[in-house]
C-alpha cells in the first residue's frame, strides 16, 4: 500500500467505520474504516481491540491492507470462534506490475472521481487467529485490464456462515473494454450505468453468480 497510518503527508483520521465483535479464544472488537491520504487515495485500515469493558488494549498501529480509489469495504467473524474475514474493491493496475494483488499501487487510466467508484476488482482477506494474522490476499474477480465486464461498483458485504464458509455480495455495474470511445465523460447520467447485478461468491461453491 502507498499510505501509512500516521506518515508524513497522510493523518490519522479514521472515517467510515465498520466493526464486528467476536467472542472466541479472545473477546476482540475488530474495526475497518478508510483514511484520507490526498489526492482521492484512501488507505484501508483495520484495527482490533483484545479485551473489554475498559480492560481492551488495542494494537497499534493498525494493519493498512490497502489503498484505493472506492469507499466499499466490510468485516465479518465467527461470533464464537477465531476466524475473520474482510472484503472491499480496488483498482486493478494499469502499470507493472500486473499480479492479481497489486491493487491501489497505480491510479486507473481514467482520473474522473466517479471513475474510482467504477473500475475495481473484488478482495477478501482473511485470519484465523482473531486478526494478529492474515493470510494472503485474493482477487475475486481477476478482470484483465481492456475487457469489457461486470465490476464492482461502491458497496460490498461479506459474513461467515455456521459452517464457517466465507460469503461476499457485491453491486456490479457494465464497464466496457475501451471506456474513452464508449463512456461519455461528464455527460448526463454515466454516474448511473443500468444493468447492474448483484454478485455472489462463497468459498464452498468458489465462483462468480
Amino acid at each position: 500500500s502507498l499510505a501509512v497510518y500516521g506518515q508524513e503527508g497522510g493523518n490519522t483520521e479514521a472515517t467510515w467505520p465498520k466493526f464486528f465483535l467476536q467472542f472466541g479464544t479472545d473477546t476482540v472488537l475488530h474495526v475497518v474504516a478508510g483514511n484520507d491520504y490526498g489526492a482521492y487515495y484512501m488507505s484501508l485500515m483495520y484495527f482490533r481491540c483484545v479485551g473489554y469493558e475498559g480492560q481492551g488494549i488495542w494494537d497499534y498501529p493498525p494493519y493498512v491492507f490497502d489503498t484505493v480509489r472506492d469507499i466499499a469495504y466490510d468485516i465479518t467473524a465467527q461470533r464464537m470462534d477465531d476466524r475473520v474475514g474482510i472484503t472491499w474493491m480496488a483498482h486493478p493496475p494499469y502499470e507493472e506490475p500486473w499480479c492479481d494483488t497489486c491493487s491501489g499501487n497505480t491510479p486507473t487510466a481514467y482520473l474522473d472521481w466517479g471513475v474510482g467508484q467504477m473500475d475495481n476488482d473484488v478482495y477478501v482477506q482473511v485470519s484465523n487467529d482473531q486478526g494478529a494474522n492474515w493470510e494472503p490476499k485474493q482477487n475475486l474477480t481477476k478482470v484483465p485490464i481492456g475487457e469489457a465486464a461486470l465490476k464492482g461498483y461502491c458497496d460490498n458485504s461479506i459474513l461467515l456462515d455456521q459452517e464457517g464458509y466465507l460469503h461476499v455480495i457485491w453491486h456490479a455495474h457494465p464497464w466496457p473494454s475501451d471506456p474513452d470511445l464508449t463512456m461519455n465523460w461528464g455527460g448526463d447520467g454515466f454516474f448511473w450505468p443500468d444493468k447492474s447485478r448483484l454478485m455472489h461468491w462463497s468459498e464452498n461453491v468458489p465462483y462468480l453468480r
